[in-house]
């Protein structure tokens, strides 16, 4: 757990965005903590760059016994190896540069000067690649691509996603394009021009549009084969009619609830958690997902930089819904 420096601390310092026990974003503090020495098989990383997620404000309502307290606050960042402690096996070096999926067990998170990381969730940034993008990736992309694994796209298949404009929504239409799946996608007016440009085949303006007629437009009667659902249990209920029969349904927002219709359409439904999955596959996958942003397969909607001071600010944002692309943080600097 992070240690607050106490007013007779004598040892090195650094800030960050703290919460003592279970509550909301706003009991979040800008601290001066104590800085940690990485234990076995951490590292600690002199963060540059965070970025935010709608699990950042979230993580401060789950109860202790599943989070450490008092924690800091933030799951994705990207920085400078420090510090390495007993067990590393990862080949990881002082000096080097890293992307890492803080997770929650530990109670330290990216939202800090420096950050204490499972050392297994930190892979190497290569020099093409930007800390800023490279903080920008881990959750969004992992959620991206782990959903795309679990409803085994097929290439030439059709596949709606819902909310295209947010963070994840933009990683799912430029891998699923890549893979060959035909993408349709919904978003507001002023974001459609920008999902065309990621290279969704079609854009909804929900604002203007009825999804199930445009969807029944574009494949013909057809439907889709695959839901992406980025928004709402509602808009993936609404959404759904649209899925063909046999087809499958995925959610980011939590576990789909179904009905006697989903028994009688033989529609599969699948929910993503990375806090679930195994370290080793989300080394593996977060690996992957920086290499093509190293070889510029995938574009990183970094749509502004913050502050350290304005991380909670930014959470009320995201809380409100009020987010699109990604928003890095620069934390310290190099």
């Amino acid at each position: 757990m992070v240690r607050i420096a106490a007013a007779d601390y004598t040892g090195p310092t650094a800030r960050a965005w703290v919460i003592g026990a279970t509550g909301t974003y706003e009991d979040m503090k800008l601290e001066s903590v104590e800085v940690p020495t990485p234990g076995e098989g951490q590292l600690r990383v002199r963060v540059l760059r965070a970025s935010t997620n709608p699990v950042d404000y979230k993580r401060c309502e789950f109860p202790s016994g599943f989070v450490a307290y008092p924690s800091s606050v933030g799951i994705d960042g990207a920085g400078i190896v420090e510090a390495i402690g007993d067990s590393v096996e990862t080949g990881a070096k002082v000096g080097d540069r890293v992307a890492f999926f803080a997770g929650l067990s530990s109670g330290f998170g990216s939202f800090a000067e420096h950050a204490l990381v499972d050392a297994t969730l930190a892979v190497p940034v290569p020099e093409g690649v930007s800390l800023d993008a490279a903080a920008a990736l881990p959750t969004v992309a992992l959620t991206a691509l782990i959903g795309l694994e679990k409803l085994q796209v097929e290439a030439g298949k059709t596949l709606l996603v819902t909310g295209g404009a947010g963070g994840v929504g933009q990683f799912v239409i430029q891998m699923a394009v890549s893979q060959g799946v035909t993408v349709i996608t919904t978003c507001s007016t002023g974001n459609v021009a920008a999902l065309k440009v990621l290279g969704a085949h079609h854009v909804i303006d929900y604002t203007t549009e009825k999804i199930a007629e445009r969807v029944a437009e574009i494949t013909k009667g057809a439907g889709v084969a695959y839901l992406y659902d980025c928004v709402s249990a509602a808009t993936l209920n609404e959404a759904a009619g649209s899925v063909q029969a046999h087809g499958k349904i995925l959610s980011i927002v939590g576990p789909v609830e179904t009905d006697a219709s989903y028994f009688m359409r033989g529609l599969a439904t699948f929910h993503v958690n990375l806090l679930i999955q195994p370290p080793a596959k989300l080394r593996a996958n977060l690996t992957e997902i920086i290499q093509l942003a190293a070889d510029k397969k995938l574009v990183v909607p970094v749509t502004k930089t913050i502050k350290l001071e304005e991380v909670k600010a930014q959470l009320a944002e995201q809380a409100a819904g009020h987010v699109k692309g990604k928003v890095v943080v620069a934390v310290t600097e190099a």
